[in-house]
């Protein structure tokens, strides 16, 4: 190999070796990917439920059976897929009213009340919030491990200090 390209390979072996005296404990490092893709998998299928709660119209309580069924499939994987990414076991009782309280029921109709719009407003002021509290979630565990959040947006909260590992200590702080 050409005497450049040696001395590239040197600075590349003492990097690599450098970052492993300080490097993230691989169980921090795996939830934190663990957490993101749960994030990009969840905020797809929050965009499918929304585009399937607005095509099915006005009502949820008139929307035809295989509509309904359509949409209720898309807002029960939703409830399974933030299941997931919370590490939760069982759902019974006070939990999964939590869970159903993060994506409303589209089909219940809310026209008598005043100020809670159509399915399709409910649908996506859920979808937006759950986002948002979802891209805090994500933003703390990558920033934990030290990895950058995709997109460059920092999703923490104002206000709040993100957390990091620290390798000399063995902690997050």
């Amino acid at each position: 190999a050409p005497e450049g390209q040696k001395y590239v390979d040197l600075i590349t072996q003492a990097i690599t070796a450098a970052e492993r005296q300080g490097q993230v404990p691989d169980a921090i490092r795996t939830r934190a990917l663990t957490t993101d893709q749960s994030y990009r998998t969840i905020t797809g299928a929050l965009g499918d439920y929304v585009r399937l709660v607005e095509q099915a119209g006005m009502s949820g309580a008139s929307w035809p059976g295989t509509t309904r069924d359509a949409i209720m499939r898309a807002r029960t994987n939703l409830l399974l897929q933030l299941k997931e990414m919370y590490n939760l076991g069982v759902l019974n009782g006070p939990d999964l009213a939590l869970m159903e309280g993060m994506i409303p029921d589209p089909t219940i109709s809310v026209s008598g009340v005043v100020g809670r719009g159509s399915a399709a407003d409910r649908a996506r002021a859920a979808a937006d919030q759950l986002r948002r509290e979802l891209g805090r979630v994500r933003a703390n565990a990558l920033g934990v491990a030290g990895m950058p959040v995709p997109g460059g947006g920092d999703q923490q909260p104002p206000g709040t200090t993100r957390l990091r590992f620290n390798p000399q200590t063995g902690q997050i702080e």
